[in-house]
Formats: structure tokens, sequence, C-alpha cells
């Protein structure tokens, strides 16, 4: 028998030594000589036991299958020994079976190693641009979009935290709605009308802005005063109620 010289390797398992012989032997997993491959076998295992290396038992189950069918491929055939054949399909069934799942790892292995490969997202389908109707009023030139961004742009300073540590304050209610109400008297018996924007004006803060409009809402719901805009959309203007004349007619509010 032709001496085969196999450089030992950590084979995965005794199929993996098995395939391995077969390959160098350049026979067909179908037909291999069993009397070669078990004798080649062997001496690799006797070459591992050499190295010390941790033998598994399925090494030697597998050597043990191998021997039992050469000895029995070695004795004359009987019509009795039929069903001894299936020992000898069951292993290259299961050889041929490792040897597919096999190669089919080796495939998968070199594509994950492989940098050409690029696994990218499917093609996908893009809508049309949806088109949006702004209506802008009549008069809102831009001036009035200027103003507006301002606007927004005041409002975001006011969210933004500029310190690390945010302090809450309280403070008492130092303004009281019967005093802008005496306030707002005063004013009207000096001025016989005068826009919201003078209060806002006049007042130290928002609190007092507040309560200040608070005060209005009580004078009109007393019928005091009249509140009403020149035009659409325009300022808030205020004055005192007018009293009903003799002939029982009064100002429309």
């Amino acid at each position: 028998m032709e001496q085969i010289n196999l450089q030992l390797e950590n084979f995965e398992g005794p199929f993996d030594l098995l395939l391995k012989l077969i390959r160098v032997n350049k026979m067909d997993i179908t037909d291999i000589k069993i009397y070669e491959i078990t004798e080649q076998y062997m001496a690799v295992l006797r070459a591992m036991e050499v190295l010390d290396l941790d033998i598994a038992s399925e090494f030697f189950v597998l050597a043990a299958t191998l021997i039992e069918i050469k000895s029995r491929e070695l004795l004359p055939k009987k019509e009795s020994d039929e069903a001894e054949i299936p020992s000898r399909e069951l292993l290259l069934h299961r050889l041929q079976e490792y040897e597919f799942f096999h190669e089919k790892v080796d495939l998968l292995m070199g594509r994950y190693h492989s940098e050409d490969v690029l696994v990218t997202r499917l093609p996908m389908t893009l809508e049309e641009d949806r088109t949006v109707e702004v209506i802008i009023p009549p008069g809102f030139g831009p001036e009035q979009f200027f103003m507006l961004y301002m606007e927004l742009l005041d409002r975001q300073k006011e969210k933004m935290n500029t310190s690390r540590v945010i302090q809450r304050r309280i403070h008492t209610e130092a303004f009281k709605v019967e005093d802008k109400i005496s306030q707002l008297k005063e004013e009207l018996l000096l001025k016989r009308s005068f826009r919201f924007s003078y209060i806002v004006e006049q007042s130290s803060g928002k609190s007092e802005t507040i309560v200040f409009f608070l005060a209005i809402l009580e004078m009109v719901r007393n019928m005091d005063i009249v509140v009403y805009q020149s035009e659409a959309g325009g300022e808030l203007i205020i004055r005192e109620r007018e009293e009903e004349t003799e002939d029982g007619r009064q100002d429309r509010e």
C-alpha cells in the first residue's frame, strides 16, 4: 500500500479526518476503499497519540466501525449477510451529509471574510413630494413675516436655559385687581380712551400686565368701560361707557 504523508491538524471530528483521507486518496465518496482508508485512519490515530493529543471517543467509534466493515468485506459473502450491508450504506450517507455541510460552511466563511461582499437594503419606492398650499392673509407682507419671525426667536430664547442651575422663585402677589380698577378709572378721567399697549408700557412686568387685564375684564362685566377695535385685527381700545341720553339712546358698545 502506498504510504500517505498526511500533515496532522486539529480535526473537528472523526468524519473530518475520514473526509480528509478520502480527498488525499482522490477517491469517490460513494466508492471508497474501506481497507485502505482504515489503515490510514488508524495510522493517524497512532500519530495523534504520540503527540499526546486529547483523542475523543467518537474517533475510536468510527475506527471500530471501519474495522468492522473492512472485516466483513474480507469474509465470503453469504445470503444471510445481506442484512449487514446497511452499515456501510449508513456510513456513506452520513459522510455525504458531512461533506455537504462542510462545503457550505467553507462557502459562508469565505463570503464572511470577503471585503467585496456588501449587504444593502432592497430598493424602496419613493413617494412623490407632497406640496402644501400656504394661504397668506391679505395685507400680510414681508414686514409682518419678519416681526413674526423675531417673536418666535424671542419665545425660543425664553425657553433656553443659560445657566446650569435652574432657579425657580415664587413671588407673592404684589398687585390686586381692585387697585388696578381704581388706576384705570383715574386714567379714564384724564383721557377719554387709551390703547391696551399703553397699559403694557406702564406695567413693570408680566404679572402686573395680567392683573391689569383681569381688571379690564371685571370692568367690562360691570359695564363700566367699553373695549373695541377700530379695525379687524387692530389693537384693543378702552374707553369709559357713556350714560344714556335724555331720549333713551346710548352709545354703541
